[in-house]
C-alpha cells in the first residue's frame, strides 16, 4: 500500500464516522486514485467483502453501502469487547458511545441474544435490553436502518425480549413485550415476514401457557404470512412448530399432518437444526402411534444427525427415545442401561424436570418387573434433586406425595403416570397443583 493512498481501515473509519465520503465526487476521485494500484484495490475489496473493482465502482450509493459494511465488520469485535464489561458498564457504553447507535450493532446484539437464550437466558435478556437502547439511539444519530425502518427494528427487539421473558417463565412480562411488538407493527410498516416471525415467537409463549387454541391460531396465521412472503424454509419451520404444538395438545393425527408439511419444505440436505427437530419429532410420533419397529430402524439416522447438528441435550433426548423404544420392544436390559445413562446426563446438565421424567419411565420399567424397592429408591432420590435446585413448591410437594405413595407399593403404576403428566406441564406453570 502506497503511503499517499488511503488505507482501507482509514477509508472504513471515515465511512463509519460520518456515513459519507463528502459526496459522490470525492468517492470518484478516490476510485481513480486506487484504480492503478492492484495492492490498493485488493485491500479495499478484501476489507469490504467485494468480489471485483467493477462491483465497487457500480455501487449506486457507495458512501451509504460502505458505512453499513464497515459497521457490520466492526460489530462482532465491538460486541466481544462489550461482553467483558459489567452489566452497568455495558448499559453506559451503549447509551453514550456512538459506535453502538447503528442498526448493525442492534442486529448483532439480537444475534447474540438468540445464540444464548436457550443456555443463558439472563444474559440474553440483557442483550435484548441493550438492543432496545441501541435502537432508540439510531434515529438521533443518523445510523443506517434496515428495510422497514425503525419500526421494523423495534418490533424485532420487543419480540426477542418477549421470548426471553417466556423462557424465564415471567409470562406477564413476556405478554407486555409482545404487545409492544404488535403495537409497533400496527403503527409502522406492516411487513408480512416480520409479522410472521413475531407470531411464531408468540406461539411459544401461548404454548407454554397451555393456551393451545390461541397458539394454533397464531401459528396458522404465521404459516399463511410466510407463504405470502414466499419464505418457504421459514414456513417449513413454522409447520414444525405447529406439529409440536398439536403433539403437545394430544392431537397426534394433526401433528403427523403438520410434520409432513414441514418436511416437504425443509431441505433435507441442509445442515440446519430444524431437520434434526423434524426427524426427532417423527421418531417420537412413530413410537407414540405404535410404530416401534419402524422407530428402531430410524434410530441410526437420528443418532447421526444429532451428532452432527445437535447439542449434548439434543443427543440425550435421542438416547431417551432409544430407551423408550427398547422398552417397547421388550429389551429391558438395554432400556434400563440407556435410561440410567440419560438420567445421569441430565443430572450433569442440572435439568431436574428431565431427570424426574426419565426416572419415571425407568420406574415404569421396574414396575413391569415387580422391582418395587428400586421404584422407592428412585422416588426418594427425586426429592433432594428438586430441593437443591429450588424448584417451585407445588412441584416439590407433588414429588414428595409420589414418594410417599410408592412406599406402600399401592397403585404405583397409576401414581407414575399421574406424576409424569403433571411434571410435563408444571415445568411451564408453577401455579399448577398436583392431584394425588
Amino acid at each position: 500500500m502506497h503511503d499517499d493512498h488511503v488505507d482501507p481501515e482509514v477509508f472504513a473509519g471515515a465511512c463509519y464516522e460520518y456515513g459519507n465520503l463528502s459526496g459522490q465526487e470525492a468517492f470518484e476521485v478516490h476510485l481513480h486514485q486506487i484504480e492503478g494500484c492492484p495492492e490498493c484495490v485488493e485491500g479495499i475489496l478484501e476489507y469490504f467483502g467485494l468480489e471485483s473493482f467493477e462491483e465497487l465502482a457500480a455501487l449506486e450509493e457507495p458512501s451509504s453501502e460502505f458505512a453499513k459494511r464497515a459497521q457490520r465488520r466492526d460489530a462482532e469485535p465491538l460486541l466481544s469487547w462489550l461482553g467483558t464489561l459489567s452489566n452497568e458498564e455495558q448499559f453506559g457504553r451503549v447509551i453514550s458511545d456512538r459506535r453502538f447507535h447503528t442498526a448493525s450493532m442492534a442486529k448483532a446484539l439480537l444475534r447474540r441474544c438468540r445464540s444464548r437464550w436457550g443456555s443463558e437466558p439472563r444474559a440474553a435478556l440483557l442483550d435484548s435490553h441493550l438492543a432496545l437502547v441501541a435502537t432508540g439511539k439510531i434515529q438521533s444519530s443518523g445510523g443506517s436502518l434496515p428495510l422497514g425502518g425503525l419500526s421494523h427494528m423495534k418490533a424485532q427487539v420487543w419480540a426477542h425480549q418477549g421470548n426471553v421473558w417466556r423462557i424465564l417463565f415471567d409470562f406477564p412480562a413476556a405478554e407486555t413485550a409482545f404487545e409492544q411488538a404488535q403495537a409497533v407493527l400496527n403503527d409502522g410498516c406492516c411487513d408480512e415476514l416480520l409479522q410472521a416471525q413475531v407470531l411464531q415467537l408468540k406461539t411459544s409463549l401461548l404454548r407454554a401457557q397451555r393456551r393451545f387454541r390461541w397458539a394454533m391460531v397464531a401459528i396458522d396465521q404465521a404459516i399463511r404470512l410466510f407463504g405470502k412472503a414466499e419464505a418457504w424454509e421459514r414456513q417449513g419451520k413454522a409447520y414444525l412448530v405447529s406439529a409440536k404444538l398439536r403433539c403437545d395438545a394430544g392431537d397426534t393425527e394433526a401433528a403427523v399432518r403438520e410434520l409432513a408439511s414441514a418436511m416437504r419444505l425443509l431441505d433435507p440436505d441442509k445442515p440446519i437444526r430444524s431437520n434434526l427437530v423434524a426427524a426427532s419429532l417423527r421418531l417420537y410420533l412413530l413410537w407414540r402411534t405404535g410404530g416401534v419397529v419402524e422407530a428402531e430402524e430410524y434410530l441410526p439416522e437420528i443418532r447421526c444427525m444429532a451428532g452432527d447438528l445437535g447439542s449434548h441435550s439434543d443427543q440425550l433426548r435421542v438416547e431417551w427415545r432409544a430407551a423408550s423404544i427398547a422398552a417397547g420392544l421388550g429389551n429391558t436390559d438395554e432400556a434400563e442401561a440407556l435410561f440410567n445413562e440419560v438420567r445421569d446426563g441430565f443430572l450433569d446438565l442440572d435439568s431436574a424436570y428431565d431427570v424426574a421424567l426419565v426416572s419415571l419411565e425407568l420406574a415404569q420399567l421396574y414396575f413391569e418387573q415387580e422391582r418395587y424397592a428400586e421404584i422407592q429408591e428412585l422416588a426418594s432420590e427425586m426429592i433432594p434433586i428438586f430441593q437443591s435446585r429450588e424448584i417451585h413448591r407445588e412441584t416439590l410437594a407433588a414429588v414428595k406425595l409420589f414418594a410417599d405413595a410408592v412406599r406402600g407399593e399401592e397403585e404405583e403404576e397409576e401414581a407414575i403416570g399421574r406424576l409424569s403428566a403433571y411434571l410435563a406441564n408444571a415445568r411451564h406453570d408453577p401455579s399448577m397443583r398436583y392431584s394425588s
